[in-house]
């Protein structure tokens, strides 16, 4: 029997470099639209009129995290100050964006795309 998704769900998420600090920052993150998928899988991939196919992987990220990040918490600069959290039409901006380092913002665009899929229990159930 199919299992519908929870298009509200909503989670915490600490960074794996993060996991064992004593006050890690805290993300949070959000299921992905019908809309918000569909727009990432328009920015996936291209394929030129001569059949040259080009992978999008950094647009993909973009728009998931842009979609699927919506706050965090306890995240600080180098002075020791909160960041604030910033959107643009509802959804985060490119300025907040640009506090994550390359390799966060790829764990974090991995980790919204995986609250869209339905874990083995929830598939049993």
């Amino acid at each position: 029997m199919p299992i519908a998704i929870d298009p509200e769900k909503r989670i915490e998420y600490v960074l794996r470099c993060e996991r064992d600090a004593e006050s890690p920052t805290i993300f949070e993150l959000k299921a992905l639209t019908v809309r918000d998928m569909t727009a990432i899988r328009d920015v996936r991939m291209t394929v030129s009129r001569d059949g040259v196919t080009t992978f999008r992987q950094g647009s993909e990220e973009l728009v998931t995290l842009k979609a699927g990040l919506v706050g965090w918490r306890n995240f600080k600069d180098a002075a020791g100050k909160d960041v604030v959290f910033t959107r643009e039409g509802g959804k985060a901006s490119d300025e907040t964006l640009s506090r994550l380092a390359p390799e966060w913002r790829t764990e974090l665009s991995d980790e919204i795309q995986a609250i869209n899929t339905l874990t083995a229990d929830e598939k049993k159930a």
